[in-house]
C-alpha cells in the first residue's frame, strides 16, 4: 500500500517538475527595434516599437521550446527583431535574435550550432505583426479579428 502511494505521488508530481522553466542567469540586449527590411520606411518605423525588456526576455527563454526553423523563416515570420546574448546557469551562453511573433534563433558560444525557439505570442512585448501569421493556431483566441472575444 505505501509503495502504490509512493508510486502515485510520483506520477502526480512528475508533470509540474517537467514543465517547470529552465533558470536564465543573464540577458544582455544588444541592439532593439531592428528590421530585417531596412529599406522599407513603414516596416522600419513599425519594428522601432519592438523593444522586449530583459525581464521579458527571461521570460522567454526559460518557457520557450525547441522549432524547426521553417516556422521562424515561413509561418511566424516577422521583419521585427531584437539581438543579444544570453548566459544558463550551468555556464553555457548565446547569441540570440528574437522576432516579434515569440520566435528565435539561439546560437551556442560552445560550438556554433543554432536552435529555433517559440514561445508563443503572449510575450508582453508589443508585436507590430500581430494577427498576421499563425491564424488558426492553438492559441490564436481571434481576439485581433473580433474585439471584445
Amino acid at each position: 500500500m505505501d509503495l502504490a502511494r509512493c508510486v502515485f505521488a510520483v506520477a502526480l508530481c512528475a508533470p509540474i517538475a517537467v514543465s517547470q522553466a529552465r533558470g536564465v542567469s543573464t540577458v544582455i540586449v544588444e541592439q532593439s527595434g531592428q528590421t530585417s527590411t531596412p529599406d522599407d520606411p513603414l516596416t522600419r518605423d513599425a519594428c522601432r516599437t519592438f523593444t522586449p525588456t530583459v525581464d521579458q526576455l527571461k521570460r522567454f527563454f526559460s518557457r520557450a521550446t525547441p522549432i524547426d526553423g521553417k516556422f521562424v523563416a515561413q509561418d511566424y515570420y516577422s521583419p521585427c527583431n531584437s539581438s543579444g546574448t544570453v548566459s544558463f546557469p550551468d555556464g553555457s551562453s548565446a547569441r540570440w535574435r528574437v522576432y516579434s511573433s515569440g520566435t528565435a534563433s539561439l546560437t551556442w558560444a560552445s560550438n556554433g550550432a543554432t536552435a529555433y525557439l517559440y514561445n508563443g505570442r503572449n510575450n508582453g512585448w508589443h508585436d507590430p505583426f500581430a494577427c498576421s501569421y499563425g491564424l488558426h493556431d492553438e492559441d490564436d483566441d481571434a481576439s485581433c479579428y473580433l474585439p471584445g472575444f
